[in-house]
C-alpha cells in the first residue's frame, strides 16, 4: 500500500508545485494584452509613450454602453 501512496503523492506534489504558480507568473505584457483585447500596433506605441488612448469596441447587446481605454502607469503592481 505504500509503494502504490508513495509515487501518487509525490505526483500530486508535482502538480502543485508546476501548476501552483503566482498569477504573475502567467500574466501577458501589456502590449500583448492590449492586441488581444483590440488596440493597435500604434494606439500601443501611443499608451506606451504615456498617452491616454480610447478605442470604439462594439458592446455586446442594445443596451450595454461600451468603452476600452489604456494609459501607462509606472509603477508596477505589487507582488504580494
Amino acid at each position: 500500500m505504500l509503494r502504490i501512496w508513495l509515487p501518487a503523492g509525490a505526483l500530486s506534489l508535482a502538480l502543485v508545485a508546476a501548476l501552483g504558480q503566482p498569477a504573475a507568473a502567467q500574466r501577458p505584457d501589456a502590449a500583448t494584452f492590449l492586441a488581444e483585447i483590440g488596440f493597435s500596433k500604434d494606439e500601443i506605441a501611443r499608451v506606451e509613450s504615456g498617452s491616454f488612448v480610447d478605442i470604439a469596441i462594439q458592446p455586446s447587446s442594445e443596451r450595454e454602453i461600451a468603452a476600452a481605454f489604456a494609459f501607462l502607469v509606472q509603477t508596477p503592481p505589487a507582488t504580494s
